[in-house]
């Protein structure tokens, strides 16, 4: 599965602490897995989604998704606040100066 990704592994002292992967495509780039270990510092995922921005824009990207959230309002918006709350996974999008996508029913952020 991941032989097809881009993947960044953040390491210390040698061990892998956290890795993300996203789809790659000739126009745009999508995050698809965030892992990080407990000990894992503070900043390490932030880093790690930073390299893969930095490479899409290299590799000549118009977009980079940083995927799904769930929609704002509705029944799917309450199942989901109740089971997968996702606040924090926006806040974490976010802070890359990510856009929603699709106005009228924002599931997905980019970044440009």
């Amino acid at each position: 599965y991941l032989s097809h990704q881009a993947v960044f592994i953040a390491r210390r002292n040698g061990r892998v602490i956290g890795f993300v992967s996203f789809h790659t495509g000739r126009r745009d780039w999508c995050l698809d897995l965030m892992r990080t270990g407990d000990d894992a510092p503070e900043g390490t995922m932030h880093a790690l989604v930073t390299a893969g921005i930095a490479a899409a824009r290299e590799a000549g990207a118009a977009q980079l998704s940083l995927a799904a959230l769930p929609p704002e309002n509705g029944p799917v918006a309450r199942l989901a606040a109740r089971f997968a709350p996702s606040s924090g996974l926006a806040q974490f999008k976010a802070s890359f100066g990510a856009s929603r996508v699709n106005s009228s029913r924002p599931r997905a952020v980019r970044v440009a």
